[in-house]
């Protein structure tokens, strides 16, 4: 009887320790200041469980993962071709220029940084899940060494160096053959016309030498900023 009594006088003091805690948070930084990093909880979570599955079955996200993403990026592509200027980019700069402004606003006027830092917080989480639904789990799917049909074999150093000096060779006789000025620069085409070139040259790897990791879109890249 008596260690019953211990153990429910025990669980008493610590429900009042407890509730003593979140009364005193609550007075500090009430529960609307946590709202940012329960966002960026929740999308963390559902990252680890993306990830957590990739890696239980990768049979699976090899098998469907692949078509699922060059499906998307595809989309993304042709709906990012229809501007001249850099949409990641772009959007990138904003939320950095949002980030330091609102920074800067809630030092000016006094703001609250623990609500301001979960709510960056929170951007940050949501675009790393779908940079994690979009392109991260490729990294359990089979090896590129095997959707290039690329034979693993051993090599010594000597294998090495003689790879080396083969591909060196060859690009240093394949510089011989293009184009140059009077001062010995190489002469490249407009730009837009190798991003075409480029293009097609994998379009050709996918329907002609049967590369399907090299499908997609075959829309041409912009230039960078």
């Amino acid at each position: 009887m008596l260690y019953y009594m211990g153990k429910s006088i025990k669980f008493c003091r610590c429900r009042k320790i407890c509730a003593l805690i979140i009364r005193f948070g609550r007075g500090i930084f009430p529960l609307k200041y946590w709202i940012g990093y329960l966002t960026a909880a929740i999308f963390a979570a559902f990252s680890w469980a993306f990830m957590q599955f990739g890696e239980k079955y990768r049979l699976l996200v090899d098998m469907v993962y692949p078509y699922v993403t060059k499906t998307l990026q595809s989309m993304l592509t042709e709906w990012t071709s229809g501007v001249d200027f850099l949409v990641w980019q772009t959007l990138a700069a904003i939320f950095l220029v949002l980030v330091i402004s609102t920074l800067m606003v809630n030092l000016i006027c006094k703001g609250n940084l623990v609500q301001w830092f979960g709510w960056v917080l929170a951007a940050v989480s949501v675009v790393f899940f779908l940079n994690t639904c979009v392109y991260g789990l490729n990294y359990y799917t089979d090896p590129i060494t095997e959707d290039l049909r690329i034979e693993q074999t051993d090599y010594s150093l000597e294998n090495l160096e003689s790879a080396a000096v083969y591909y060196r060779d060859k690009a240093n006789a394949l510089a011989v053959q293009l184009p140059r000025d009077e001062k010995g620069a190489a002469k490249f085409s407009e730009f837009e016309v190798l991003a075409e070139q480029t293009a097609q040259g994998y379009k050709n790897l996918v329907l002609e030498r049967y590369y399907s990791i090299f499908g997609g879109s075959y829309t041409p890249v912009k230039k960078l900023g």
